[in-house]
């Protein structure tokens, strides 16, 4: 019952999201790639509490982090935001000093790389997964 119901909280949290703004234009990048958070806020509905509020942060481009802390402390909202999943409320995510909400879904990722903590592989060869990511992935890239 309890998955039941933590399913129907989710398609319910899905169905009230606002739509992205869409972007189809490509933009160029200036030569650093940092990842910059600036007084970010936000909440998943306006009648949800808000989860992150006026965080700031940056990412250094070329480094590896990891978000570590407990249940529900924003680090996998901190993800979704920065791969621009949801919009935030105030201020933005930039990337090189660019807004992402200028940038396309496409551009936007593939200047990041995210590893959720819900990794799911499909029973298939690694070149497949990686595949079905980047489907012009070369068979050198899965070794």
């Amino acid at each position: 019952m309890q998955k039941s119901q933590y399913a129907v909280d989710i398609v319910q949290q899905f169905l009230i999201l606002e739509e992205l703004l869409n972007v189809t234009q490509s933009v160029s990048l200036s030569e650093s790639l940092a990842i910059e958070l600036k007084n970010v806020s936000f909440q998943y509905s306006q009648d949800a509490p808000v989860v992150l509020k006026n965080i700031h942060l940056a990412i250094p481009e070329g480094q590896f982090i990891a978000f570590v802390g407990p249940s529900g402390s924003g680090k996998s909202t901190i993800c979704h935001l920065i791969a621009r999943f949801y919009d935030v409320q105030q201020e933005g995510i930039f990337i090189g000093q660019q807004p992402i909400k200028e940038m396309t879904t496409d551009s936007l990722l593939s200047h990041i790389s995210i590893v959720f903590q819900n990794v799911y592989l499909f029973n298939d060869t690694i070149i497949n997964n990686i595949r079905f990511g980047k489907p012009d992935a070369t068979d050198e890239e899965g070794i």
